[in-house]
Parts: C-alpha cells; structure tokens; sequence
C-alpha cells in the first residue's frame, strides 16, 4: 500500500501486493549519486561540443546505476513469497491509498542505531482497486466522493519502522557484488515483525483454518517500504486497529465501570477469552516470548486480539501432529469409558505445553522472563502461563492499593486480590509444575461466579 500524507509528494515504494506469487513491483525513483550529465548540444562541427564517451564516464555512470538497482532489490527483498501467499490481506496498489489524518499513540527505538519505531491511529482512505477489496472483505466504510467516485474509509493502526543503513551496509549495497541483499542485518530487523506475523498466522491457518486464525490475530492490511534518501528507509504496515485499546488499558477501565459488578464480569470474561488464546497457541505449536497485557488488543465488542509477535517460534510440525493425533485418541479411549474426553485431551496438551521450541526468541520483555529463559535460553508454551501470569500480577499489585483507598470498592479489591493470587500460581519456576489451561480457567470461571453474587 502506498500512503501519502495530504500536501506531500509521493515517495518511491514497495508494496505488500497480496495476489498470490505476485511479484513486488520494483521503484525507479532513487536519486542518483551522480548528478545527470549535461545534454549534448546538437552541433558538433565545433570541437568542445563534441560527446565526451570516455572510459572514466562510462564507469561512474555503470557505478551509478549499479547502486540504484542495488536499492532497488533492496526494496524488494522483503519476503515476497510468503506474504504475498496471505489472502487476509488488502490488494493495495501505488496511489490507491491516502493517510487523512494520524494521531500518535507510541514511539520507541531510535537508541544507539536501533529503528525507531512509531505507531499512529490513521484515518485512510482507498480508492480504486484497493477500496473494491475493502469493500469486499467488510472493511472500512464505503462512501461516495463529489467527483463520483467509490471510496471506502477506514482507521488503521499504521507501524512505521525508520532506520538508517550503517556505512559497512551502505558500502555493500555500492559493490557491485552485493547480490544477495536479504541479508541486511537492518532490513531484516526491519521486516522482523511482519516476518514473525506472516510464520505464525500461517502454522495457525494449516491447524485451525483461515476463520479462527483472523479472530486471534490482528489483521494486517498491507505493507510499503519507502527508501527516503541518505540510505534509509521506512517500513510502514497498516493493522486493524481496535478501539478498546490494549488488554492492560482495558481491564483497568472495567475495573473503573460505575457497576462494579458489570465491570468484574468484564475482566473475567476478557481473561477467559485470553485463555482460549493460549489454548490456540499451544494447539498450534506457537510459542510467544513477548506476550503480555500489552500485546493483547480488545476491540469494540470485548474481543481480545493478539498483537506484536516479534520473537515468536515454532515447535516442529511433525511433532505437533503426533500430539493432536494422541490427544483425538486419548479424548475417544476416555469417552468410551464414560470418563470426561475434554479432561483426557487436555492432559496431553499440558504435557505438550513442556516441549521447548528450538527458536531462542528475540524479543522479550526483562520483568516477566520465566525461569527457563533465563536458565535455558528457550521456551515452550507453558512459559505463556508465567508471562501471563507475570504481567497481569504486576496489573492487580499496582491496582490493590488504589482500590483499598477509594470507598465503597472493597468488593473490588477482594475481587482483584483473588485474581492476584491466581496470576501467581500461574508463575512457578519450573515450567514442568504449571497448571493445565484447563484447570486455570475452571479456577477463573468460579472466582467469577463467586463475585457475581456480590452486589457492590
């Protein structure tokens, strides 16, 4: 998708095309290094007019265009296969997509070399082919321009990644030998995340199809890399945004309602849907280093969403089979002997939940580290249960206090203490001595319907 801010000119792009194996479309708007050579003067009886075809001219020129086309490759190197294979997302074409108006809602990065990385609230509006998709999907709002043309409207979450090319880089991309430019250090880490996205939707679309995958997930739309000069360059994606905001914001206004009881209900029932989460997860063979409150997003409805899956890892296919084919029969063996089938499967995917996925993540966040990361180096789907348990802890510790001091709110604060005590047992150092998802959201369903009888 390319996007332009009203009052500015269009900038060279790369677009996140979505047909499949499409191939992205390569820019020719790099400026060169050399300024143009001045056109020749059409008489030539007069020797100063004469073309100079030197040697030395002929290679800066070659030189020249070698580096535009080594940015040019640069522009397209970004995973072309795979995410042009995903068809969640928006068919955006160049000049078919408009940013109106944007609001800042986080930066971070930009220290000592690192991408500085920004996300904004924009309204953007697509025209043409781009808003025919749109439409098509039940994205955004369709209206009509008084020029007559069909546009359609929407808010987006847009991720801009800004970074700047180190001088060994640079060089590389002036050598004429810098044929294989997909491993640039900083392109990659550019592209980390949608890298990340692209791995971890698709394993969830191959076990839970195309449906269950898009209601855990945040949707992407598109993507572009822009090259902006002096060798660097933005990478801006645009996400379904959701207007509830984060999971950590989300709680704490629930636990604001003027009904109390309303807004325990609330909590309970967005920590229930976090759990079926981490079910999907662990059913899939998804293991998240970075995941806590506020990389889970709630939209208007109360559905809780999946965001920012830097450092995501997988466990090996194969084995995943064997485990969903073991639990199936483990489920059929207890419904013959009238036992409780969702019980026995459950026992095997906790068992499995132990296994450690070979990826070390690269993104994690310093306070909710589990034990096995830090010993070693690696995690497994029950590390989701100690991350959970370790943000959502620190959530209730800093509302206790506040609570106990407001009056009228100690139902409130009895109700939060409890579900503190719950993250803390989700937290045990060996990853082996967690509880099962199952028993976690049998403990939070009756901490709900123990508070629902309370009135204030």
């Amino acid at each position: 998708m390319c996007a332009v801010a009203k009052g500015h000119a269009q900038l060279p792009c790369v677009l996140g095309v979505l047909g499949a194996g499409t191939q992205r479309p390569t820019t020719h708007g790099t400026p060169p290094l050399l300024p143009a050579p001045t056109p020749q003067r059409t008489c030539i009886s007069d020797p100063g007019n004469a073309p100079a075809a030197t040697v030395a001219a002929a290679d800066a020129l070659a030189a020249a265009a070698a580096v535009d086309q080594a940015r040019q490759n640069a522009e397209a190197l970004i995973w072309t296969g795979p995410l042009n294979g995903n068809p969640r997302r928006l068919p955006w074409a160049s000049g078919e997509a408009t940013i109106d108006s944007t609001k800042r809602v986080n930066t971070a990065g930009g220290v000592n070399g690192a991408p500085e990385r920004t996300v904004d609230c924009a309204v953007v509006t697509l025209t043409g082919s781009a808003a025919f998709a749109a439409a098509a999907v039940g994205a955004g709002q369709a209206c009509v321009l008084p020029d007559g043309r069909t546009v359609v409207r929407m808010l987006s979450a847009v991720k801009t990644v800004t970074a700047t090319l180190p001088e060994f880089e640079s060089l590389l991309l002036r050598s004429c030998c810098a044929t294989d430019l997909s491993l640039l250090p900083t392109v990659k880490q550019m592209a980390q995340e949608l890298e990340a996205y692209d791995k971890t939707t698709q394993r969830a679309v191959d076990v839970h199809g195309a449906p269950m995958a898009q209601h855990c997930f945040l949707q992407l739309y598109g993507w572009q890399l822009l090259y902006i000069g002096g060798d660097t360059y933005v990478l801006r994606s645009y996400w379904e945004w959701q207007s509830n905001g984060s999971l950590r914001d989300y709680l704490i206004r629930c636990l604001e309602h003027t009904n109390h009881g309303v807004g325990r209900a609330l909590v309970v029932s967005a920590l229930e849907e976090v759990l079926q989460l981490l079910h999907m997860l662990s059913c899939s063979g998804i293991v998240l280093g970075d995941l806590k409150l506020d990389n889970m997003l709630v939209d208007a409805h109360g559905r809780v969403k999946l965001s920012d899956v830097d450092g995501a890892g997988l466990v090996d296919a194969d084995v995943m089979r064997i485990v969903r084919d073991t639990a199936l029969r483990a489920a059929a063996q207890a419904a013959a002997a009238c036992l409780d089938p969702g019980a026995a499967a459950a026992a095997v995917w906790h068992a499995a939940d132990q296994l450690f996925c070979q990826e070390k993540p690269y993104m994690v966040t310093d306070a909710y580290v589990p034990f096995e990361m830090r010993v070693y180096g690696r995690m497994c789907c029950a590390s989701h249960q100690h991350l959970l348990g370790a943000s959502l802890g620190q959530l209730l510790g800093e509302l206790q206090p506040v609570l106990l001091a407001l009056p009228g709110r100690v139902a409130c604060w009895g109700f939060v203490t409890e579900l503190r005590g719950l993250a803390a047992g989700l937290q045990t150092p060996a990853h082996t001595a967690r509880p099962s998802l199952h028993s976690v959201c049998a403990h939070l369903t009756a901490i709900g319907a123990r508070w629902a009888a309370v009135c204030c």
